[in-house]
């Protein structure tokens, strides 16, 4: 019920870059003191069979983020930036709390009841909502969504099972 992420190593050490630009030097460095991303998860969840191969099943889930890092892909999460005048020095820094919710429904059917060779052919299918709200650190971007999380997902599967044989 409990889980983390750690920051990525980059950002925790990763040494120093030295950039100059217009007359300002940027130090950018790790910071060792980055805490992981902590989430209290909380799922509920159903499941119903048929006689016929099939089955239903329903999921609601609720996660709770803490120390949200904001990984910008090419720079540092959440970057710092302390110093005047000609020097300034960037580390990555943690965000704050978040959270992610939704709902999954799922349906597989196996159509046992088909003649043979058929008997084995199936159907699954999969939805699931979400929304999500993080704060990333940074004044203005309290309320962001979570980064790369879609707000819908689904899948659609044929298959065939039969004598050990999964298509």
């Amino acid at each position: 019920w409990m889980s983390y992420t750690r920051p990525a190593f980059v950002q925790l050490g990763g040494g120093s870059q030295v950039s100059i630009s217009d007359g300002v030097t940027t130090i950018t460095e790790g910071n060792p003191n980055l805490k992981p991303i902590k989430s209290t998860n909380l799922d509920l969840s159903g499941q119903w069979t048929t006689d016929q191969g099939g089955f239903a099943s329903v999921a609601a889930f609720y996660k709770q983020l803490h120390d949200y890092i904001y990984d910008s892909g090419g720079g540092q999460a959440n970057p710092n930036v302390s110093g005047e005048g000609t020097v300034l020095t960037k580390t990555p820094t943690n965000g704050g709390d978040g959270k992610v919710y939704g709902l999954e429904v799922a349906l597989r059917q196996k159509f046992q009841n088909l003649p043979e060779p058929f008997d084995g052919l199936g159907v699954s299918v999969n939805y699931t909502r979400q929304k999500s709200r993080v704060d990333l650190g940074i004044e203005g971007f309290s309320n962001e969504r979570l980064q790369s999380a879609p707000n819908v997902l689904g899948n659609a599967e044929v298959f065939y099972e039969k004598n050990g044989f999964d298509l």
